[in-house]
């Protein structure tokens, strides 16, 4: 097996062998690491968190102060609720709170209408139109007939499915999202298609397979039931159906990996005074505003800001507007208001 998912390029990925092909890969992810001799149930939050702790006494600080986007946010909280005493301030951004693992498809609805909304804000003469419909058209298409590209890789298949995967995947990449006109344009007038074919190979198909960690923390952290029951329900009607969880929440993949769920007392709200700085992008799909909203509440002292036109990967780009000063400002201990920052973006349209 290659350290790639490797699923036939002319057949769905939702499909009997693409489902097998995943429950397979958790049992080589899980075969491999114990043949090294080391525990795969290690690669927990909580654990992590621990380990946190264990630099700062090693250290010898008082107090730490936790800077985390994305997962890192997801390990931040885990610290606060475990070594509350020894974290003095905390900055989140693209925020993953502890039972928010598993995403509400209902999100990924409330992305694409924000996407749309900034499509027709900047989209020039001639060119707006209803973007969320183009999506629902374009899935219609597909629903009923699925594309086949003859790219290097072979005979490729472009399904609805495929899509709806490939949407959410890169859904926190700013540079994909500013190309979403060009993609669906391509889709609908069947055009163009050799990039997209390419892109659905490298992005799903031929995805590597990564760290261990990944997959062993994010069965590990888990899902409320209640949490569980919500994605299901939501799942039936929303616009990209359940890929936001597509892969690793697959029942036989989790069975496969064979590590064990830390239960509701970690994913469990709780309360904190520890002063919370969250920034959150507008057009960011992998971690929205929602989970920020939910995380936020559980603090005492925090201020919120929200760029509008970033996306997942905001700090690791050229900052938008005002974010360098008040990131310094706030890892000063300076008081940060809620603030909403503009940062026009620009979409690709076809030519």
């Amino acid at each position: 097996m290659t350290g790639r998912f490797d699923f036939s390029p002319s057949a769905s990925v939702d499909s009997p062998p693409a489902r097998e092909r995943i429950a397979a890969l958790g049992s080589f992810i899980r075969t491999t690491i114990e043949s090294r001799g080391i525990d795969l149930s290690a690669y927990s939050t909580v654990e992590s968190a621990d380990d946190v702790e264990l630099l700062r006494r090693a250290l010898g600080v008082e107090k730490v102060i936790l800077w985390g986007h994305s997962y890192g946010t997801h390990l931040a909280l885990a610290v606060i609720k475990r070594h509350v005493e020894h974290v003095a301030r905390a900055l989140l951004g693209g925020v993953n709170g502890l039972d928010d693992r598993w995403r509400d498809p209902s999100d990924t609805d409330a992305w694409l209408a924000r996407v749309g909304a900034a499509i027709q804000t900047s989209a020039p003469a001639g060119r707006r139109g209803d973007f969320v419909e183009q999506v629902r058209r374009v899935f219609a298409q597909l629903d009923e007939e699925p594309i086949r590209v003859a790219i290097a890789d072979g005979d490729v298949l472009i399904g609805k499915k495929e899509i709806q995967l490939l949407l959410t995947i890169q859904s926190g990449d700013l540079g994909f999202i500013q190309n979403l006109p060009v993609l669906f344009d391509s889709l609908e007038k069947r055009t163009r298609l050799e990039a997209v074919a390419t892109a659905v190979q490298q992005t799903i198909r031929q995805r590597p397979i990564g760290t261990a960690m990944t997959y062993a923390m994010h069965v590990a952290s888990g899902v409320s039931a209640e949490r569980l029951a919500r994605v299901n329900e939501q799942a039936r009607t929303a616009i990209l159906g359940n890929a936001i969880n597509w892969g690793i929440g697959d029942e036989a993949f989790v069975k496969a990996l064979g590590v064990l769920d830390l239960g509701d007392q970690f994913r469990a709200p709780f309360r904190s005074s520890v002063p919370v700085l969250i920034m959150s992008g507008t057009l960011d799909g992998r971690a929205v505003e929602n989970d920020a909203k939910r995380v936020g509440v559980q603090f005492d002292q925090v201020s919120y800001v929200t760029i509008d036109g970033a996306s997942h990967d905001f700090w690791f780009l050229r900052p938008p507007p005002r974010v360098p000063e008040v990131t310094e400002a706030f890892l000063r201990g300076e008081p940060v208001p809620d603030e909403k920052i503009a940062w026009p973006v620009s979409f690709r349209w076809p030519e």
